[in-house]
């Protein structure tokens, strides 16, 4: 019999290696082996985002989600997912749901500004890039994200700041 931690381990090889059809042949055989393991579920997601199949890859995320609701990286990789199919308010839900619970998470306060940013509020957008940077100051993506707000609402200045900090977190 096979061992599914060890196909979940080929399949992440295999989608290391942009061999999507391998990983998620791997993955779903470990599922069948154990369906109950969100983490399986999640890698089968991830794996089906990056070949770009976006609707399994949010049946299977949702899965996972559904096996772990508290794992941050299953849900914070879900409303990723939401965003990039324009289900901006599934995403928000979840976003609030996180930081209901946990007020601190710097991804989650991140991803609600995008989708602030893709609904072209701003100012919205603005408050959770700088909370997440008051949780995180070294959160890149944040200040990557904040500058362009920056630049959207007008102020070139601070837009001139959050490069000159990125460009010291290259370093």
């Amino acid at each position: 019999m096979q061992n599914p931690n060890q196909l979940n381990n080929d399949g992440i090889l295999f989608a290391q290696n942009g061999d999507y059809k391998k990983a998620i042949s791997c993955f779903k055989k470990a599922i069948e082996l154990k369906n109950d393991n969100p983490i399986f579920w999640l890698n089968l997601g991830i794996t089906y985002r990056d070949f770009n199949k976006i609707d399994l890859a949010i049946e299977a995320t949702l899965q996972a989600h559904k096996l772990d609701l508290q794992n941050h990286e299953i849900t914070n990789t879900l409303i990723q997912l939401f965003i990039n199919n324009n289900e901006l308010e599934k995403a928000t839900d979840l976003c609030q749901k996180i930081l209901a619970a946990d007020d601190k998470n710097s991804k989650t306060w991140n991803l609600l500004g995008i989708i602030y940013f893709k609904s072209e509020l701003y100012s919205k957008a603005q408050n959770c890039f700088e909370t997440a940077l008051s949780i995180d100051a070294f959160f890149a993506d944040a200040l990557f994200n904040l500058r362009d707000t920056y630049f959207e609402l007008g102020d070139e200045e601070k837009a001139i700041e959050c490069d000159t900090k990125l460009k010291q977190l290259e370093k």
